[in-house]
């Protein structure tokens, strides 16, 4: 999860994320099902489940089990900046 829309194995060994590639990570958290990075310019990138909304991009009418497989940038208007994200269980 997070290296591609298409591979879901596991590794044993750390992974580069292309999706991610130019950009300093200064902030890494995992939830249960979800990860959340927070780049040194204060930009958000999660991906991983969603079936509780964790992600931030909104809820689905059908209550489907949401997944994003690579990190996308969530925007927040009112926001100039993120410094730290924590996930957890199903936040």
């Amino acid at each position: 999860l997070g290296l591609s829309k298409t591979d879901y194995s596991d590794r044993n060994r750390l992974q580069h994320v292309k999706e991610l590639k130019g950009s300093f990570i200064s902030n890494v958290s995992c939830g249960n099902t979800h990860s959340a990075a927070v780049s040194d310019d204060g930009r958000l990138f999660l991906w991983g489940g969603s079936n509780s909304s964790q992600l931030g991009f909104g809820q689905f009418s059908d209550s489907r089990e949401y997944c994003c497989p690579i990190p996308t940038q969530l925007t927040i208007p009112s926001c100039k900046g993120i410094i730290r994200v924590s996930c957890g269980f199903s936040h």
